[in-house]
């Protein structure tokens, strides 16, 4: 765990800048909360949800990225890992846009990774606007190829796979 100028605690392997004020890197020292103890290292209580691959697997591995090349945070780019990755406005957002105010707080749309197939997906969110494939809007669960682009609010996402036929995490 990493702390930001601003206090906030984060998992620089999840996300390459604070996702809660966007400091990029900064480390002040304090490598963990200090409600975290030696037998739970990475804060993942009892309580707490654990992904099936990061479970069997023992990490949670990147799978693709998204890259914004037109938009508000153009040249950002954005880490999927498996299962859901969802993409909104919020910091609390896999892929957070936050500097675009047409993009839906939570949830406007997902890219799903599904590690058995070893596929990717886009699937529309809960918000009242559309997401765009490749110019098309996506009404349902829509398989996304290597570079295809996704268009959320006015940002445009360019996809970018690391796993699939070439390369799976075992």
């Amino acid at each position: 765990m990493k702390r930001c100028e601003n206090g906030h605690f984060y998992d620089p392997a999840r996300n390459h800048a604070c996702p809660f004020c966007t400091v990029v890197n900064v480390d002040l020292g304090a490598t963990r909360p200090a409600a975290l103890d030696a037998d739970d290292p990475i804060g993942l209580d009892e309580q707490a949800t654990v992904g099936l691959v990061q479970k069997r697997k023992g990490i949670d591995p990147v799978v693709g990225w998204l890259v914004c090349v037109a938009g508000p945070d153009r040249g950002r780019d954005h880490r999927l890992r498996v299962g859901f990755n969802y993409i909104g406005r919020s910091r609390e957002m896999d892929v957070c846009l936050a500097g675009d105010e047409t993009v839906s707080r939570h949830r406007h749309a997902a890219v799903v990774f599904d590690d058995r197939k070893h596929e990717f997906r886009v699937v529309p969110g809960e918000g009242r606007d559309l997401v765009y494939l490749n110019g098309e809007a996506v009404y349902g669960p829509t398989v996304l190829n290597a570079y295809d682009q996704l268009e959320v609010g006015q940002t445009r996402l360019n996809f970018v796979p690391f796993c699939g036929e070439r390369f799976r995490w075992e």
